[in-house]
């Protein structure tokens, strides 16, 4: 588990958050939680999708997002729908990372599958996302990767 300090004024937070841990890509029951799915190799936090009925494929999710975009950012977890669309945050869709970086907020954001999710970085440098580790990407010289929870 990496933790990250946050410091406002006299005020320190602590947030605890987890970096994705592995998986081979769509077989999003290996993840630890329902909650989560797997893309680029990482299990990646994701939210129910409040429309959608229960799943036993991929597939079945995808019918029920909204055409377009959305549809790249489903799959089936132990029998529910889930999004990387945060239903909370607006404008998440991206065709690359620069798209992502235009969100408000001290936390960093990565494209994957269309969509902007939360990232955390690593101890490595880069100046190209192939510098990385699979399922990682290059954001202002240094390694993230996507949160998990």
């Amino acid at each position: 588990m990496n933790s990250t300090v946050v410091v406002f004024g006299l005020l320190t937070v602590l947030i605890s958050i987890h970096v994705g841990e592995g998986c081979e890509t769509l077989k999003h029951y290996q993840c630890a939680g329902r909650n989560m799915l797997c893309f680029r190799s990482k299990c990646i936090m994701a939210f129910k999708m409040p429309y959608a009925q229960s799943c036993t494929t991929n597939a079945e999710c995808r019918l029920a997002a909204t055409a377009g975009r959305q549809r790249f950012t489903v799959g089936c977890n132990r029998g529910q729908c889930n999004t990387l669309l945060n239903p909370e945050l607006p404008n998440q869709f991206c065709r690359r990372q620069s798209d992502c970086s235009k969100m408000a907020g001290i936390m960093k954001f990565m494209c994957i599958r269309t969509a902007c999710v939360l990232a955390m970085p690593t101890t490595r440098y880069c100046d190209r996302d192939h510098l990385c580790k699979t399922g990682e990407s290059c954001i202002n010289g240094v390694c993230y990767e996507p949160v998990d929870k």
